[in-house]
């Protein structure tokens, strides 16, 4: 789970100057595959945990409710169905007990369900602790854009005047030494031809 989280954190943080778009690709095609991986999860707990849960609840409802243990067989049965007529057709079996057995059941999913719950607090607990023991990329966190078509909403060719001024007032000096043209910026001096 660490290595997930630490490909998410590569992808947002150090290919934004690179490929911003395959990052992106990576981060959607990753919340398919983890969907699919703990949707597969969640359904496996909820298929080992149902069959207990109802069974233990509508055993211990039938019990309280008057069913003779002999009929057990059968109400596991018309309960596996759930139609009425397979209920009905369960020795012993009065409205009142049908009612009981149906709140037993319907108890057992809601336990088999919260079982899939407290599993979802675990998984989601891990990428909160993940983020809160992450590296700090706040340095990066700019207003710098590295893919930029247009200037804040300008069109291209406005865009491009825009950062000629800029670089005309951004300390960008030409010098002119002897018949040859010299640029200086930023400690650094070219010969231009």
């Amino acid at each position: 789970m660490m290595q997930i989280l630490e490909l998410f954190s590569v992808c947002t943080s150090r290919t934004l100057k690179s490929s911003f778009l395959i990052s992106l690709a990576i981060l959607f095609t990753m919340r398919t595959v983890l969907g699919s991986i703990f949707t597969a999860i969640y359904l496996a707990i909820l298929n080992n945990k149902l069959p207990a849960e109802i069974h233990s609840h509508v055993e211990s409802a039938a019990t309280a409710a008057g069913l003779p243990s002999a009929a057990f067989p059968s109400l596991f049965a018309a309960v596996a169905n759930g139609t009425t007529a397979a209920y009905n057709a369960v020795p012993n079996m009065t409205p009142a007990i049908q009612v009981k057995i149906i709140d037993a059941v319907t108890d057992g999913r809601v336990k088999s369900y919260s079982y899939v719950y407290y599993a979802t607090i675990a998984v989601n607990a891990v990428p909160i602790i993940a983020g809160l023991l992450m590296k700090d990329y706040d340095h990066l966190l700019n207003s710098h854009v590295p893919r930029q078509v247009y200037r804040h909403g300008k069109g291209a060719d406005r865009s491009l005047e825009e950062e000629a001024n800029e670089k005309a007032h951004s300390g960008h000096h030409d010098l002119v030494e002897e018949g040859e043209k010299h640029s200086v910026h930023a400690n650094k001096v070219e010969v231009i031809e």
